[in-house]
């Protein structure tokens, strides 16, 4: 009799050595769920764990709070910090302690850093924008990437290889994770913080720190706070960390209504603050960047965009080059590429095709299996995508939510065509994204548009993409699983 494979998130969530919280973490959330709990009842069991309250009270005295009487009880630490920051101290040590910090060849310095950088951002980010749970928001960003811990502890050397494959570029992990293990760390951390019976304020940040947009409305600004809190620790740790900044003034403002100062006092008060957290929760997170260093290049950037775009600033457009989800460039950053392009192209008499991509019926997929699912089968397309196209064109953009656009430099209508032929019959062979029964059968439309020399009828790059995205939307009305080449009526005639 065969034995069915266990996928991966099963062999996750049946794993015995998966991270677990101390007994009396568990105690402090099962107390701190009443709104009647008593200090009293608080301080007696932080107490009767002797390493934990003595790490609570090292904190509390530290300059890091900056108490002007000494504390020497956790009741008194109650009284001047009040329960909800001598719950956080508790849940935080508990979770640096299941969690670890060595082992198995994973970086923890790196994922400790991220950890910690995006907790102090996130809480600094909650008081200023005056979101309340401005603890849960600390705690939330220590937490986010949990999910991480839980694959290395499940899949082991898999995981490990996989997270060292994409050398520190944690942006492109989810998608990554969902093309080999058809899962994510932000999934399973999610699974993992219900397990721990963790509050919805800890879970729901933990699920969708990757995509906040998509979050419940309920909780959308505690998640927003932990995302900005990782642009922040981007901006301090990232090579070339201009676009992390930019990215976090814009959204910040469109946000939360911050400012700019808002945005870069933040980033200061993380870099003046995380050694010694650091060192209070006995973690290497590594050597602090010179925020004011960062701080200044990207201040005489803009100056100089400002200066070259006679005025107009470009904040935008270094933000917002890549969709975080699926890794493909947004519609903002593929727009001025085509154009160029294209320019070319006419320039030249040469050729220049566009193609449009979707999966038939994504609307109802979602709509039947969640937004999970439907996530899972765009960043497995953009996968597929990229596969079949990269030889041909490196410039694939995210268009809208379903659509993708790729632009082909030197492809004609039939070689375009065949490309879309490619793609689709992948999609047709390869089941993209899950849902609880397995793999979802999908289908795929296209949509072609070409510019042949310089006396076509297309005088800018966005009337050939329209064109394609036309193509598109006819070959979906005929039924889906085609693809339709735009034939301009000059060119009919």
């Amino acid at each position: 009799m065969a034995v069915m494979e266990l996928s991966a998130l099963e062999r996750v969530l049946q794993c015995p050595t998966l991270p677990s919280l101390p007994a009396v973490a568990v105690r402090v959330i099962d107390l701190t769920k009443s709104s009647k709990v008593s200090m009293d009842e608080l301080a007696e069991v932080i107490r009767n764990d002797q390493g934990l309250a003595t790490k609570i009270l090292r904190t509390v005295n530290s300059s890091y709070y900056g108490l002007r009487k000494r504390c020497s009880t956790i009741s008194q630490a109650l009284v001047m910090l009040g329960m909800s920051t001598v719950k956080t101290l508790a849940l935080s040590f508990s979770l640096v302690s299941a969690v670890g910090n060595k082992g198995g060849g994973f970086d923890y310095v790196a994922y400790w850093r991220r950890g910690l950088y995006t907790a102090v951002a996130a809480r600094a980010i909650a008081r200023r924008a005056r979101v309340p749970l401005d603890e849960e928001a600390f705690l939330s960003g220590l937490l986010q990437d949990v999910g991480m811990m839980a694959l290395k502890q499940g899949l082991g050397e898999e995981y490990v290889a996989l997270v060292a494959s994409l050398r520190g570029e944690h942006a492109r992990l989810a998608q990554a994770e969902l093309s080999v293990f058809e899962t994510t760390h932000s999934e399973v951390g999610a699974l993992l913080a219900e397990r721990w019976k963790l509050p919805d304020e800890l879970i729901v940040p933990v699920r969708f720190h990757e995509r906040p947009n998509a979050a419940p409305q309920d909780h959308v600004d505690l998640v927003r706070c932990v995302a900005l809190g990782n642009l922040v620790h981007d901006t301090l740790t990232l090579p070339e960390p201009r676009a992390a900044l930019n990215r976090l003034i814009a959204r910040a403002h469109d946000w939360f209504d911050l400012s700019s100062d808002d945005a870069e006092e933040v980033v200061r008060l993380v870099a003046s603050q995380a050694s010694e957290l650091a060192s209070l929760f006995r973690l290497d997170t590594g050597t602090v960047a010179n925020a004011e260093a960062i701080l200044r290049s990207a201040q005489s950037r803009r100056e100089d965009l400002a200066v070259r775009d006679d005025g107009v600033g470009s904040l935008v457009t270094d933000a917002d080059d890549h969709d975080p989800f699926t890794g493909m460039l947004t519609p903002i950053a593929l727009t001025p590429i085509a154009e160029d392009l294209f320019q070319q192209a006419r320039a030249s008499g040469g050729t220049l095709s566009v193609l449009a991509l979707a999966i038939d019926g994504y609307a109802a997929q979602v709509q039947q299996w969640g937004p999970e699912a439907g996530d899972a089968i765009m960043v497995e397309l953009a996968a597929c995508l990229q596969k079949h196209l990269d030889a041909q064109s490196p410039h694939v953009c995210r268009w809208i939510e379903s659509v993708f656009v790729a632009v082909l430099p030197r492809a004609d209508q039939s070689a375009a065509l065949a490309l879309a032929g490619a793609v689709r019959a992948a999609v047709n062979t390869e089941s993209l994204g899950w849902n609880l029964d397995g793999r979802i059968s999908c289908t795929a439309s296209a949509g072609v548009a070409t510019l042949t020399g310089a006396r076509g009828p297309y005088l800018r790059v966005e009337q050939l993409i329209a064109s394609a995205v036309r193509a598109l939307e006819a070959a979906q009305a005929a039924g889906g699983n085609t693809a339709r080449a735009f034939v301009p009526r000059a060119a009919a005639a």
